[in-house]
């Protein structure tokens, strides 16, 4: 429960921090790195239940940005890649059941 606090907090302000500003490139930045830590709590998570489970949980396959282009060009593949968005999504909507199941379990 409080690594789900964590990821859904920084998820949500990242993800609201980075569409608001989106219009100067700060924003561009923002979302690349609310993506990558994203990224990071979907490796734990894979870990996590690789270890509860016994069973080894495949790695997820993440389009490189490459090193040709512009700094702007280089963010922009990093936000095409839809694996990191599906990483994002499962932080923000697993929360709530991750609160429903940590209040069952404790009481």
């Amino acid at each position: 429960m409080p690594t789900g606090v964590v990821a859904f907090t920084v998820a949500v302000t990242g993800f609201a921090l980075g569409v608001s500003t989106g219009v100067v490139v700060l924003g561009l930045r923002v979302l690349v790195g609310t993506l990558a830590v994203a990224r990071g709590f979907a490796r734990g998570e894979r870990a996590r239940v690789a270890a509860m489970t016994g069973r080894a949980v495949p790695e997820s396959v993440y389009r490189t940005p490459g090193r040709e282009g512009g700094g702007v060009e280089r963010m922009l593949r990093a936000l095409r890649d839809g694996q990191s968005w599906q990483d994002l999504a499962h932080v923000v909507f697993s929360f709530p059941l991750r609160v429903v199941t940590f209040s069952l379990a404790l009481t």
